[in-house]
């Protein structure tokens, strides 16, 4: 196949705005990401493939994570180019769909810099283009709008199917709470200990930790009225407040001056606490901090939970302090959960904290609010929990893992099944290319 170079065949006009400049207006604005935004003015008044100039990953690294196609009047950040046809042989259109599908071999390589990796406009113009003639240009054009319709419909699908598993994880999680899970297991199990026996041993733990003045002593938690219970426990299980066998503490207020990204002892801010996984940060604070500031060093294992935004449509952002942070810092506004006692299995308390129940119990409390949701110590202290009996808390996280794998499974395939879409849609094309190749 015979090709050209775009500069050839198009002009390439770098963007005059930059993007953080913009002011809102009736014209379409194209930036880097996804959706567009708006200006006051335009730039250009055409059709256009409009090409990123800076690597979408930076640090030395080249890549373009996505090509933009717009016609009419519209603007466009100073971080990228318009590629507009000179004249009436080359169609806007096809120029996108050839860019997009062969932006890793045909941009990406014209990519310069060791730190900043950037495309400039004398290297984007001697990207390579299909020399083919306009008639086949529309032909996969026409080709390409009815398979991205196929896509769509099956994109649909996978999303709506991706709900569907989380909505699963969500009913494992209510489930195994309210004993759904281990009704054979107590069935097999008539002789364990009620848990109202582990809760009172648990308090009088609690009670002597205070005496020994390892933890500190806490507001009388309100009882338990009948109204307050959401549904009917198992036999041998036990209502009481996360307060009563936990140990929470709420971050220290560390100056923004304290911070670097270098070194030092790691802190756990608010966005490391994630929805059931933990976000990895370069945030350290001085070593000596850790003598200064010994009650509110974290211990892998605990539970990490943001108190302002505590929840996403993912759910609430609550995670487990990984190894690599064991003795960090905790920061303002998270908190960690952290088990106190050999009756209470921390696992237990993560699944139980992640359920739609506790969800739903934040969101009556805080959704509608006119300022975003910001918890407080008494939030969590005062949570209702549901405590099995110790052997049964292991069965049931047992059981858990075992159904969330089975969810992972799912998801991976989902993820497989979108992959083949678009590895198919790639390849339809690329027959068409080499089709056009052998005439």
């Amino acid at each position: 196949m015979a090709y050209v170079q775009l500069g050839d065949i198009c002009n390439v006009i770098k963007g005059e705005i930059g993007i953080t400049n913009a002011i809102p207006g009736d014209y379409p604005m194209v930036t880097t990401g996804e959706f567009r935004k708006s200006h006051d003015k335009f730039q250009l008044d055409t059709k256009a493939v409009l090409v990123p100039l800076v690597s979408a990953t930076g640090h030395g690294h080249a890549s373009i994570k996505r090509i933009h196609y717009q016609e009419g009047k519209f603007a466009f950040g100073s971080i990228l180019a318009a590629c507009t046809p000179k004249n009436e042989n080359y169609s806007a259109k096809f120029l996108y769909i050839y860019f997009n599908l062969m932006k890793d071999y045909v941009l990406v390589p014209l990519m310069k810099g060791s730190a900043n990796v950037s495309l400039t406009l004398g290297n984007l113009k001697t990207a390579k283009v299909p020399d083919i003639s306009l008639e086949t240009q529309l032909k996969i054009v026409e080709l390409y709008s009815k398979i991205k319709i196929e896509q769509d419909k099956a994109t649909d699908l996978l999303v709506k199917q991706k709900d569907d598993i989380a909505s699963l994880r969500q009913s494992i999680l209510q489930e195994a709470i309210q004993g759904k899970l281990t009704i054979n297991w107590r069935a097999d199990n008539h002789d364990i200990e009620n848990a109202s026996i582990l809760l009172k041993r648990i308090r009088d733990e609690k009670t002597q930790l205070i005496k020994d003045e390892k933890i500190k002593k806490e507001k009388p938690l309100p009882p338990i009225a009948k109204e307050d219970i959401p549904y009917e426990l198992p036999e041998g299980w036990v209502w009481c407040r996360v307060g009563e066998v936990t140990d929470i503490i709420a971050g220290a207020s560390f100056k923004s001056g304290d911070f670097n990204k270098i070194d030092g002892v790691k802190c756990i801010k608010i966005t490391n606490a994630g929805v059931r996984d933990f976000v990895e940060t370069d945030d350290y604070l001085p070593n000596n901090f850790i003598e200064l500031y010994p009650n509110y060093l974290i211990k892998k294992g605990d539970l990490i939970l943001a108190l302002t935004r505590p929840y996403i449509k993912d759910g609430l952002k609550i995670s487990i302090c990984p190894p690599a942070y064991h003795n960090s810092l905790l920061n303002q506004r998270v908190a960690s959960i952290r088990s106190m006692t050999k009756y209470i299995y921390h696992p237990y308390v993560f699944s139980f904290i992640q359920s739609p129940m506790v969800l739903n119990h934040y969101k009556s409390k805080f959704d509608g609010k006119s300022q975003q949701p910001n918890m407080k110590m008494g939030d969590i202290t005062n949570l209702l929990i549901s405590i099995p009996p110790i052997e049964e808390q292991k069965v049931i996280i047992q059981k858990v893992n075992e159904l969330m794998v089975l969810c992972d499974g799912l998801e991976q395939q989902l993820f497989d099944s979108n992959e083949q879409i678009e590895q198919l849609m790639q390849s339809v094309l690329r027959e068409v290319f080499e089709g056009e190749k052998s005439n």
